[in-house]
């Protein structure tokens, strides 16, 4: 047993694979939860490398690891600072190991080494800062293993957040995204901090809050596609700092295997790139309350593999711009307004996001996985565990709304955030959609709104550290031919509540004059994107 351990082992350190010690969750090498998922990349290859703890059996963590060269089962049993093998599977079935081997020793000093019947270990460095797409870690490990035949690879943890880094150099893999397992503690620390867009450098300590609004065109901007790019260009000059879009799947694929942006979607890649802006996408496929998908799919089951084959191919049909810029990518659009008459299809659904998960993260790398909900979800989403465990983020959709429309008092900010936040499971938030109509039928009023959009801003500032982002609806009122188109598609054409609740979100009026609530956006928004700016 020990020979053929022996050699597996010896294969494993060639290819690379790992874990740290988890003696204390919040501060340790690589917190080890059923659930946690990590995922890096490299410039030079499009394969990821994917580390994830899928299963416990006492003090054994079962860990699988994902990379170009093989795919193999670690175990690992953690004892003071020190991950002990317990076994390991690379297709053969599990080898077990002897008690005493060492996998990685964190409480080694810069250039101790210890010996084991697989192979050498070294810490090669520490206290490093590690810069990768999803954040800046300082107090970095570097650990370096050397098989039988004295080939190395370097490994680097931090602490807190876990692998942040495999090899060196240009061929090295970055940490992109890292997700938490339910149930467990967040992963992070008071080191690490998520980047900003590509070529940003984020200090340590500094929170990502991401500001932006729906640059909805008004009559002063124009139309098409030009309308739309003059709207984004005062959204910015007024503090944008996220970029929203939300194609529906049949609007993007009007029929089998042809794809088309609308203007106003290629408007969003264009300005990304000019700006160098994140960008928050949400594909469309469910939208509230039904399907939106092209008609020659819209019968299939979502565990039809055909359907994510489908999927998978619309994902890799957006251009460079968004594959550049998509920060966080969310597969369909308030989903509980469809999934609470159609119950029966969650398991499936979420057999769907699972199958185009690595497809997405591919074609959008770096990018934060979720699936977009309504704030009335949030006091149920066990019902949707299944799906949410598939994901990096939550994400939910947030008008303060009585049941006709009309709006509760704007006072409310502050506890239904923390609501969506209770709700998250230790995952942070983005709250893709906030708003306030302003219109006297629902009991509001300009000033309402504005003293909303103010307790907010409060609101959200002071929970920073738990929020990646928020983007405000509508900049501008809507005209009276999409409000009535929007009654028709969400089947209340005759709900005038509903019509007056959808025209008068906007932060200006149709004529581009603006309404109080747009004095509170500029400030806030350009207030907390200069401190980002300055923190660099």
């Amino acid at each position: 047993m020990l020979s053929r351990a022996s050699a597996v082992v010896s294969i494993a350190l060639l290819a690379g694979g790992s874990v740290a010690r988890a003696q204390e969750p919040s501060g340790s090498y690589l917190p080890l939860a059923v659930g946690n998922r990590w995922e890096l990349r490299a410039s030079t290859t499009s394969d990821p490398m994917v580390l994830e703890v899928t299963d416990r059996s006492g003090d054994v963590f079962v860990v699988r690891w994902i990379n170009p060269w093989i795919q193999a089962t670690f175990r690992f049993r953690v004892q003071d600072t020190r991950v002990l093998l317990a076994g390991l599977d690379t297709g053969q079935g599990n080898a077990s190991m002897p008690a005493d081997t060492v996998y990685w020793d964190f409480g080694k000093r810069k250039g101790d080494r210890w010996k084991t019947a697989v192979g050498d270990g070294e810490v090669s460095d520490r206290g490093m800062t590690v810069q990768t797409p999803s954040g800046s870690y300082r107090d970095a490990v570097e650990v370096r293993t050397i098989d039988q035949k004295g080939q190395s690879m370097y490994w680097t943890f931090a602490p807190g957040a876990g692998l942040v880094r495999f090899g060196r150099g240009r061929d090295a893999y970055l940490l992109t995204s890292r997700r938490t397992g339910a149930g467990s503690a967040p992963l992070r620390s008071d080191t690490s901090r998520s980047l900003p867009p590509p070529a940003s450098t984020a200090r340590p300590g500094m929170q990502p809050l991401l500001v932006g609004v729906d640059a909805t065109p008004h009559s002063k901007s124009g139309s098409g596609k030009a309308g739309k790019r003059s709207a984004l260009q005062q959204a910015w000059e007024s503090g944008l700092a996220v970029l929203h879009t939300a194609p529906k799947w049949n609007e993007l694929e009007k029929s089998p295997g042809r794809y088309e942006l609308a203007d106003d979607v290629q408007a969003i890649g264009e300005f990304a790139d000019e700006h160098d802006l994140p960008i928050a996408l949400n594909v469309r496929i469910v939208d509230t309350n039904q399907r939106s998908m092209p008609k020659e799919y819209e019968r299939w089951r979502f565990d039809d593999e055909k359907m994510a084959d489908r999927l998978r191919a619309a994902l890799q049909s957006f251009p460079q711009s968004f594959r550049r810029h998509t920060r966080y990518l969310a597969i369909g659009n308030e989903v509980d307004g469809y999934f609470g008459s159609h119950r029966d299809e969650i398991e499936a659904y979420a057999v769907l996001v699972q199958r185009v998960a690595a497809t997405a993260r591919q074609v959008f790398p770096g990018t934060q996985l979720t699936v977009n909900f309504t704030f009335g979800a949030a006091g149920d989403m066990s019902r949707y565990r299944r799906i949410t465990d598939l994901t990096d983020i939550a994400s939910f959709t947030y008008y303060p709304l009585n049941g006709d429309f009309t709006m509760r008092d704007p006072s409310v900010a502050g506890a239904d955030i923390d609501r969506m936040l209770d709700s998250a499971a230790g995952r942070k938030l983005y709250i893709q959609e906030i708003g306030y109509a302003s219109a006297e039928r629902l009991k509001s009023s300009p000033q309402k709104q504005a003293d909303f959009y103010a307790n907010a801003f409060q609101a959200i500032r002071e929970r920073r550290d738990r929020i990646v982002g928020v983007t405000f609806l509508f900049m501008s009122d809507l005209p009276q031919s999409i409000v009535d188109y929007l009654g028709s598609y969400y089947r209340l054409p005759n709900s005038d509540n509903f019509k007056a609740y959808i025209q008068t979100l906007g932060l200006l009026r149709q004529d581009g004059t603006p309404k109080p609530a747009w004095d509170v956006f500029r400030r806030e928004a350009l207030g907390i994107r200069t401190a980002r700016e300055g923190a660099r």
